[in-house]
């Protein structure tokens, strides 16, 4: 707990990006938003890919979603079957708050939007994200061109955070670092949400989502690396750094 108080105190902002950042959600999450009706998912891309961490494509990962929600609604019926769904989607969440470092990930969500689509969710990104194609702060001089700051990476992380706790249920990867920070914050009580709670793509009951770190030593994983199969679902592409930043 002392741990997570820390976490808390040095990640403060000032009175300038306290207003900025409140600037930023209130542009971001319409007025009926619920965040009861909400999953969060951050995805950590790019240079955590096929070096200390598997990944999944962008279907991958709304297909885990879309699975998270089918099981809790299938929960909350089941104890609640004559209380009404507060949502029109036919399940418990109608939501994905999404952020990454990636571009690429950000505009893969635009094929899942519009009116021809199917997908039974809506995407709430952060519109104002440098997405700096990294987990490293320390690289910021790599978009000194696009006149992006090492504040402004910092900046971009607290209001990834700030998103995040938005939502009612989390889904995280324990091989990042970042996410691994989350639960001091959304398991605590300190989300919008009432009783939010992270929820572990390696502990998935779908095999192939079960993604593995570098240092993961399960037999799951040893034999994927031993096969050659360590992050074979994963194709990077051009799943590196901002797509306007021309070096």
């Amino acid at each position: 707990m002392l741990e997570d108080a820390a976490q808390m105190y040095l990640l403060r902002l000032n009175e300038e990006y306290k207003s900025k950042l409140k600037t930023i959600l209130n542009a971001a999450f319409p007025t009926d938003f619920n965040p009861d009706s909400s999953i969060g998912l951050p995805i950590r891309s790019t240079d955590k890919c096929l070096q200390e961490s598997e990944c999944l494509s962008f279907e991958n990962y709304t297909t885990y979603a879309h699975t998270i929600a089918k099981r809790d609604t299938q929960r909350y019926l089941s104890k609640n079957d004559t209380a009404p769904l507060k949502t029109t989607n036919g399940l418990i969440y109608d939501t994905i708050v999404l952020t990454s470092e990636s571009a690429m990930i950000l505009e893969a969500r635009k094929s899942y939007e519009g009116p021809n689509t199917t997908f039974p969710f809506r995407f709430i990104v952060n519109e104002n994200d440098v997405l700096q194609g990294t987990g490293d702060p320390g690289s910021y001089h790599k978009m000194l061109a696009l006149n992006v700051t090492a504040d402004d990476i910092m900046f971009s992380t607290i209001t990834s955070i700030a998103f995040q706790m938005m939502s009612k249920v989390v889904l995280g990867n324990h091989c990042s670092n970042f996410h691994r920070m989350m639960p001091g914050f959304v398991n605590r009580g300190c989300g919008a949400a009432h009783d939010g709670a992270m929820e572990w793509i390696q502990q998935s009951d779908i095999p192939e989502f079960r993604i593995c770190c570098a240092w993961t030593s399960s037999e799951e994983c040893n034999s994927r690396r031993q096969s050659g199969k360590f992050g074979a679902n994963f194709q990077r592409g051009q799943d590196v750094g901002n797509p306007n930043l021309k070096i």
